[in-house]
Parts: structure tokens; C-alpha cells; sequence
């Protein structure tokens, strides 16, 4: 079945294969659409790092709310939990085909992945679990239109973990204070940089904030005036 976008017209195309030049040359390989307008090819790995509270999750959340179902989001982390609900809440995700799982393992990834058939898959975090880099490839062959990773930042200010994710990652972005900068890509956004907003579906003050769709987005940090 078609879709709105190209993906691989069989799996050889992500496994062993042998191919032409002309082939690969011919083939009308095209960007995802999505709310940064950051260029993803098709099978994409993506990592998001930054330090506690500069706004990965958010960003992350939004960015996949912004592509067409099904979205499968592991939260690792926060599992379930009520801070958890308020991130949702936060970047305006309540989609019936938007799930979140929770397990620790990329045995376990794998698995409900064949099951779920997500189109993009999000894992928040890689920080502190077992996952290595070579896993993230293993789990992007089945199929998914693109995989998203977050990492944390150390004290000196780097990504945690290995340094093998940054190198295996087709793009990079880095996170300061809700701010975004692409710090990677082999799809040339290198450097693109940007505001990480948050949803308020409860009146916010248009004059601060900007329309985008049938969504008013304010800054994180502002407040909703009060009733009057």
C-alpha cells in the first residue's frame, strides 16, 4: 500500500542487499513532514540531548504529534507516572493512535514493536539502560518510517552515554533552555535552530503567543493570564 510518503518498496532495501547505481540514483527518495520542518529521510535515526528541564521530552512529544499514526513513545523513564500525564497534557498529545509502553530492554523493543507496527517510534531515555547503538539499527529494520532516541548530558555538559549513538545517528539535535539546535544530519540542517513551544488548550493570551493549525502555542515558562 502507498503512503503519503516513499518508504522502502521491500525490506532488502534496509537488510543485505546489492544494488545499482542508477537504481539508487533514480529513486525519489523524500523528506517526512513535521512541525521543526527538520529534513528526515525515510529510516532516519534521530538522538534529541540536553540537560534535565531544557525541554527533550516536549520536544520530542510534539515532533512525532506532528506526524501521522501510529506513534509508539517508550517511556523508560517516567514510565506512567502523573509527571508523565503533564508532559502529554503539555505538548497537546491525546491521540487514540499516539501509545506509550514501558519496558527496559531491546528484546522487549523489538517485540511489541512487530506487534504495534508504529510508523515512528520515540525511547525516552537511552540514558541508563541496556540498549546499545547496534540495537537501535536492529529495531529500525522493522519498518519504522523513523526512530527517535533521547540522551541526557553529563556535568561537563556532553551527551551521556556512548559515544557511539552520536556516530551511529543520522541526526543530532541539542537542547538549551527550550531552545534547539541541529547539530548533526546527514540532510544537511546542520546548525537550524529553533523554540521548543508548548501546547495550551485552555485560551492563552494570543497576543503571546502564535497560531499553529487549530493550536495556540505559548513559550514554555508562560502562563495563561487569569480569568477575568
Amino acid at each position: 500500500m502507498g503512503s503519503d510518503y516513499d518508504r522502502p518498496l521491500d525490506r532488502s532495501f534496509s537488510m543485505t542487499a546489492v544494488r545499482s547505481a542508477d537504481e539508487l540514483a533514480d529513486r525519489p527518495w523524500k523528506s517526512i513532514p513535521n512541525l521543526y520542518d527538520i529534513k528526515l529521510g525515510i529510516g532516519a535515526l534521530v538522538l534529541i540531548w540536553g540537560p534535565p528541564g531544557a525541554g527533550k521530552s516536549t520536544m520530542l512529544l510534539r515532533w512525532l504529534n506532528s506526524m501521522p499514526g501510529p506513534v509508539l513513545y517508550a517511556s523508560l523513564e517516567e514510565r506512567f507516572s502523573p509527571s508523565f500525564r503533564i508532559k502529554l497534557s503539555q505538548a497537546g498529545v491525546s491521540r487514540k493512535d499516539f501509545k506509550i509502553l514501558s519496558c527496559s530492554s531491546a528484546s522487549d523493543l523489538v517485540g511489541v514493536i512487530i506487534g504495534q507496527r508504529p510508523r515512528y517510534f520515540a525511547i525516552d531515555s537511552l540514558s541508563g539502560t541496556s540498549i546499545k547503538s547496534g540495537d537501535l539499527r536492529r529495531i529500525q529494520l522493522n519498518r519504522l518510517d523513523a526512530l527517535f532516541g533521547i540522551l541526557h548530558a553529563t556535568k561537563a555538559g556532553l551527551p551521556a552515554g556512548s559515544n557511539d549513538f552520536l556516530h551511529e545517528a543520522d541526526v543530532v539535535v541539542s537542547l538549551e533552555s527550550f531552545k534547539y539546535t541541529v547539530d548533526k544530519s546527514r540532510y544537511g540542517d546542520v546548525g537550524k535552530g529553533g523554540q521548543v513551544y508548548a501546547v495550551d488548550n485552555r485560551c492563552p493570551d494570543k497576543k503571546n503567543s502564535r497560531a499553529e493549525g487549530q493550536l495556540l502555542v505559548l513559550p514554555i515558562g508562560e502562563h495563561r493570564p487569569p480569568a477575568t
